[in-house]
């Protein structure tokens, strides 16, 4: 059984990841490693900017912060 998200279900998620990364599958692994590094750090920096717009955190106190600690405490 799939689970309704916002309106989309995992199958609407799953075709959408599929189509997104069509346009990756001519870069080599180095080139795909640094986009999906740099995809990864800015979801880092959009989360620690959701910590300080809407929790009123200081952005100096969480600047240095890895994904992991930054997802912990917006879970909490």
């Amino acid at each position: 059984m799939e689970k309704e998200v916002d309106g989309l279900d995992q199958k609407d998620i799953r075709e959408g990841i599929h189509a997104g990364i069509k346009k990756y599958e001519n870069l080599n692994l180095l080139e795909k490693y640094s986009m999906y590094m740099g995809v990864a750090q800015i979801l880092e920096m959009q989360l620690k900017q959701l910590l300080v717009k809407d929790f009123r955190e200081e952005f100096n106190n969480i600047e240095k912060w890895p994904l992991g600690r930054t997802l912990n405490k917006l879970n909490k």
